[in-house]
């Protein structure tokens, strides 16, 4: 909580006064006289119930109010003192409660509200805050404070996880030169372990070896039963046995067209009156005959283009041999008939 201001109503010197508080450090000055001490004695009063009486009820005033106005979590909160000269009226509020009869202390609920003792206060007079105090007095508002039984149980706490810790320590280490003993110990049982594992494994591969071994000896057996038949017998056996392949391959492609056929007349047998189908077969026949003699009638006509291309060509071959002929022979005897041969149309 943080003290935001503090109002006094005939309060000693003040009939009215309201102080503001500042975010750090409240300097209040005047002459004197003028009601300074006064503040911090209401504050006093509120907070302790201290000075007690009436006596600082202004004089000519039948009652004293101060107010603290508090902010912060989980306030903010407006704590009220209020007290009659004649003593019927004495009590605090806070927010909308009040607080009667409370005797010589402050209520719980101020008290928690305000978290402000004695140790908060100190007047002008008083001797320097705890230097003029017995090292006993010094604890005992140190340990109001801060409440040093709390530090002297965690470091008894702390001591003794600390014992128990080095104890734990000293046993672990115990069973660890234990444990580093008994290793040694079973060094040789080890290195027997490693040696019994490099055995298993290599037993492995000759169990791996004689199962190869043995399915290669069946190989080669088949191999020297087949290299005592006859290559000629073996030759046949092949042959025989590829035409048996071929045989049976044809006979699955009938089976499978002489299916398709079967499969086909159980479509038809559900047909009442099937069309007449002779015109379309005859017209189907013509067409085929018709289709033939025209592939003939173009073999002829394309071999009769070649053999008249052959013809036009051996006839200018043989006129060209003949004029070739004549040429040499032109003015000379005939070697049969002993005649001088002449050309017509030859110079």
């Amino acid at each position: 909580m943080k003290l935001e201001s503090i109002t006094l109503k005939n309060f000693q010197a003040h009939a009215a006064l309201t102080v503001q508080f500042a975010p750090g450090v409240t300097t209040i000055k005047g002459p004197t006289d003028a009601g300074k001490s006064a503040v911090l004695r209401a504050l006093r009063w509120v907070c302790l119930n201290d000075p007690v009486g009436a006596d600082f009820i202004r004089k000519g005033a039948k009652r004293v109010v101060v107010a603290l106005q508090l902010s912060g979590a989980p306030g903010p909160w407006l704590i009220t003192r209020v007290k009659s000269r004649d003593g019927h009226t004495n009590l605090y509020t806070l927010g909308s409660k009040e607080f009667k009869a409370f005797g010589q202390g402050v209520p719980p609920d101020i008290a928690a509200a305000l978290a402000l003792t004695d140790i908060n206060f100190q007047s002008q007079h008083d001797s320097p805050f705890w230097f003029a105090d017995t090292a006993g007095e010094v604890s005992r508002k140190l340990n109001s404070v801060i409440d040093l039984s709390i530090i002297d149980t965690t470091l008894a706490a702390i001591a003794s996880e600390v014992r128990r810790a080095q104890e734990r320590k000293s046993l672990t280490e115990e069973r660890l030169k234990e444990a580093q003993a008994q290793l040694e110990q079973l060094a040789p049982q080890r290195e027997r372990v490693e040696q019994f594992k490099t055995l298993k494994a290599q037993q492995l591969k000759l169990d791996e070896t004689h199962k190869a071994h043995s399915g290669l000896e069946a190989v080669l057996e088949r191999i020297r039963a087949n290299e005592a038949q006859p290559l000629a017998a073996q030759a046949e056996d092949g042959v025989a046995l590829l035409a048996a392949m071929l045989a049976a391959r044809r006979a699955q492609r009938t089976h499978e067209v002489l299916q398709g056929i079967i499969e086909e007349a159980k479509q038809l047998q559900d047909v009442r009156h099937p069309p007449d189908l002779s015109p379309v077969m005859r017209t189907h026949s013509d067409w085929v005959l018709a289709r033939d003699h025209a592939d003939s009638l173009a073999r002829l006509v394309e071999v009769t283009a070649k053999k008249q291309s052959g013809v036009k060509a051996l006839r200018e071959s043989a006129q060209q041999a003949e004029d070739k002929f004549h040429q040499q022979l032109k003015g000379k005897a005939c070697p049969l008939c002993k005649q001088i041969i002449t050309v017509p149309g030859l110079s």
